[in-house]
């Protein structure tokens, strides 16, 4: 039995509900330690020219297209143009072409999946993007997404608690340790936490879009900002906060290298959860009379807005307590709890900064299993609970092994073994590789693929047609008259060649890929 399609009850529902999947881990955990790796305000300055250059313009495409189809990713491709073309038959050789060499150098299981992807794009054309998009990339996020978000959890427990109170490096490292590298004995509390996120996420899920994603993001968006805004004034009041200031916000360029910039477009995806089918999904519950244009800029100021508050947040008491902010993915859960311990009222800082980072990771776990439920419904005709009594098992089971081998695979030699030799490392983790998997091949290649195919299959004439629909003709002024503020609207007749929306079809076409391409690059190690 098909379920009736639901909407969005209201334009603020909608973004809280977008920037609940846009702010994430990446907005804090992610970005923190990135920024504080590549010199910090100048690697915060190309980051905001990469989300204002390449992120809104895909961004804008792909919710453009989930309205226009008002369906899932799969039929989303299906819908706005033909199934098969020339562009997705040589996508599909050149896959295949790819796979030989692969072959060649005895590379099999690489060779194994591009021929698959060929094969699939040469039978079923762009449906394959769809099912890229609306199954695979998500639920291969969401598995090793689901283990952050069960540390999270245990540090929430443990802040409540009082476990966090550290006082060297040594103490804090010993608590991060046994939780990442679940030796025997402590099994227990990772997979408990693990299970619980991803049934937290599920739960949200099963009551549905108004009732749930959208009833829970304009609760909790909201106060995340607040309990990010708290941990700001607190921050700023520390003696030897203004380095933290300095360090995020005067920029010295000598610290940005070329892989900075490539690293600040890739960051740029993920935090504005682009190529994950979140944004075609969540798209497709729009109405016709949405401002798409003025959405997706919203949204993206305030998914920056986020990460520079995070930032706010965190390199003012770093610096104030004098540890380095180079420090890696460690940098909230070993350095931050340290820092904390050296404030008055310690407990409270670690309960409200790690209660602000669990939503922030529920708001986007929920964005990425409402994509394959979605599809699953509308596909299968089944009801959301019969769907998520499928999809939740296997998840939790997958998220499970993660977890179980997310520092190393000492718990699953032979597993480590296979997983080395399939993908030719010496090291690293399972959810090494599913982080790896996802950010430098899924992710920009989920991107690149969609823009190809907005641009030169369903048209720029067609896209932009949609996207002027509910923006009132601020689309079609002249870039000059909209930066002056004389608004001359030509809602009715062709945009002028300097409109925003023309601006927009030239960039999809053309600029944005070419970016996103050099990312998947850089992602693949061909610029070190």
């Amino acid at each position: 039995m098909s379920e009736k399609k639901e909407h969005w009850g209201s334009s603020f529902g909608f973004i809280m509900a977008m920037a609940g999947s846009a702010v994430g881990l990446g907005n804090i955990w992610r970005f923190s330690f990135i920024t504080g790796q590549n010199g910090g305000s100048a690697f915060l300055l190309v980051y905001l020219g990469c989300v204002f250059l390449v992120g809104i313009p895909i961004m804008l495409c792909e919710l453009t297209m989930g309205r226009a189809a008002q369906s899932n990713p799969v039929r989303t491709f299906h819908k706005l143009g033909p199934e098969r073309s020339n562009l997705s038959s040589t996508i599909g050789v050149l896959a295949l072409v790819c796979a030989i060499s692969f072959l060649s150098f005895g590379h099999f299981f690489y060779a194994a999946l591009f021929a698959i992807a060929g094969a699939s794009f040469i039978t079923f054309g762009w449906v394959t993007l769809g099912v890229l998009y609306g199954a695979i990339t998500p639920l291969f996020i969401l598995a090793y997404y689901g283990v952050v978000g069960g540390w999270t959890l245990i540090y929430v427990w443990k802040s409540v608690t009082g476990q966090l109170n550290v006082h060297t490096v040594a103490e804090a490292t010993a608590v991060m340790t046994p939780i990442i590298m679940t030796p025997k004995g402590y099994w227990a509390t990772p997979l408990i936490a693990t299970l619980a996120f991803m049934l937290t996420t599920a739960v949200i899920i099963w009551i549905g879009v108004q009732k749930g994603i959208e009833r829970f993001s304009k609760i909790f968006m909201p106060l995340l900002a607040l309990l990010l805004v708290v941990l700001i004034f607190r921050g700023l009041t520390l003696e030897g906060a203004s380095k933290g200031l300095r360090f995020l916000f005067v920029p010295d360029f000598s610290q940005l290298s070329g892989r900075s910039c490539l690293a600040a477009l890739g960051h740029a995806f993920y935090s504005l959860s682009l190529g994950m089918g979140i944004t075609i999904t969540y798209g497709a519950y729009l109405k016709r009379d949405n401002n798409l244009p003025r959405s997706t800029v919203i949204i993206a100021l305030l998914d920056t807005l986020v990460s520079v508050m995070a930032g706010l947040a965190i390199f003012p008491v770093v610096f104030a307590m004098g540890f380095a902010p180079d420090s890696g993915p460690s940098l909230i859960f070993k350095v931050l709890p340290l820092a904390f311990q050296k404030l008055p009222l310690s407990t409270v800082w670690n309960i409200i900064f790690f209660v602000a980072v669990l939503i922030a990771a529920l708001t986007s776990a929920v964005s990425l299993l409402e994509g394959p439920v979605c599809l699953m419904v509308e596909e299968l005709k089944w009801k959301r609970s019969r769907v998520l009594l499928v999809l939740v098992p296997i998840l939790c089971f997958v998220s499970c092994v993660i977890t179980l081998a997310s520092g190393d695979y000492s718990n699953f030699p032979k597993l480590g073994e296979f997983i080395q030799k399939t993908f030719l490392t010496t090291q690293g983790s399972l959810f090494d590789t599913f982080d790896t998997g996802a950010c430098q091949w899924l992710i920009p290649i989920a991107c690149f693929l969609t823009l190809l195919y907005a641009g030169w299959v369903w048209g720029p004439k067609e896209a932009v047609k949609e996207m002027r629909s509910g923006s009132t003709g601020a689309m079609d002024t002249h870039c000059w008259h909209l930066l002056s503020g004389v608004h001359e609207y030509n809602v009715t007749g062709d945009p002028s060649p300097l409109s925003p929306c023309v601006i927009w079809a030239f960039f999809i076409r053309f600029i944005s890929p070419i970016l996103v391409l050099l990312a998947f690059l850089d992602g693949l190690g061909v610029f070190r």
